[in-house]
């Protein structure tokens, strides 16, 4: 009996992490505001990056900026593969296997009307307008800088004691509220944010409804007055996702990593403060930094450390 017992439990098993009911377990649905989406690469690296390892859902993305919906049926699942499981990845020996899957969707008429009437009361309520932020130079002073969460923890500490915070807040409930009277489950939907640095640096950031939900939090509670409780309780996260700076960097900070193998970037000298904030997140990563200098300042490579070779930036 007991035998038989133990065929049934391993039988189970295989059936749970086969793709049927995989599927079944995972049959939910959510939207996601994508406004600079625009060609299938976008759309398809935004409904891949709503999910975490191993989801599967139907994910509906938005441009409001210039009108468009698609729907995709998306299966996340990425394998690390090692050459040598006795040894670290952090070495090189192994890397991710993306085994992700994307499948586009009909988008049922009805459900796109909705959509409409969604984006026109947005649009009409200046939703989507862009809040400007300054950051204080003493606290952080190149966009850069953020790449640790620690310090956009503080950024975004500092903003929350500003009014223009209460009013985007406003806006923001404003707009979720309607979101939920129309039935849509939206894990990003967001007024656009702007961080601006010394530097000339940029960081735009979005709110991360998601990561409220996850909180607990009933955001359709919270009243104007409870705003400045916010800030303390991390109830509105705020999530930082494209990084610009005068060099003509372009980071995307939405990726599983900011900074990859392969990456060049700018910068005007190893002394400033964007320079330094990358190379310390680069030694994180185990990426090595390499540099050219150039008229105008110096260009930089990012390379994997290699598995015979000394620890990174030695």
């Amino acid at each position: 009996m007991k035998s038989v017992n133990f065929a049934w439990l391993i039988l189970i098993a295989l059936l749970l992490m086969s793709g049927s009911i995989q599927a079944n377990v995972f049959n939910t649905q959510i939207s996601i505001q994508c406004n600079h989406c625009r060609t299938d690469a976008d759309f398809h690296h935004a409904a891949l990056n709503a999910l975490q390892d191993r989801e599967q859902k139907q994910i509906d993305v938005v441009n409001f900026s210039h009108f468009e919906v698609r729907r995709f049926d998306v299966k996340k699942l990425e394998v690390e593969v090692c050459s040598d499981y006795r040894r670290s990845a952090t070495k090189g020996y192994c890397e991710l296997s993306d085994y992700s899957t994307i499948k586009r969707l009909t988008l049922p008429h009805i459900v796109r009307e909705q959509y409409i009437v969604l984006a026109e009361y947005l649009l009409q309520h200046d939703f989507f307008s862009p809040f400007n932020i300054q950051v204080d130079p003493n606290l952080v002073a190149s966009a850069w800088t953020l790449l640790q969460d620690k310090y956009q923890a503080q950024v975004v500490k500092m903003w929350q004691q500003d009014a223009s915070f209460t009013s985007l807040y406003q806006r923001w409930q404003a707009g979720k509220f309607m979101t939920n009277q129309m039935g849509f489950t939206f894990k990003h939907l967001s007024p656009n944010m702007v961080f601006h640095f010394a530097d000339q640096s940029r960081f735009d950031a979005i709110i991360d409804i998601q990561a409220i939900n996850a909180t607990g939090g009933d955001e359709a509670a919270i009243t104007a007055a409870e705003v400045t409780r916010l800030g303390v309780d991390n109830i509105l996260n705020v999530e930082f996702t494209y990084l610009n700076d005068r060099h003509a960097n372009h980071l995307d900070a939405t990726q599983a990593e900011p900074l990859n193998d392969g990456d060049l970037w700018s910068f005007r000298s190893v002394d400033d403060a964007d320079f330094i904030a990358m190379k310390q997140k680069a030694a994180q990563l185990s990426l090595q930094v390499l540099q050219q200098d150039t008229a105008t300042g110096i260009k930089v490579n990012l390379s994997a450390c290699k598995a015979d070779s000394r620890p990174c930036n030695q």
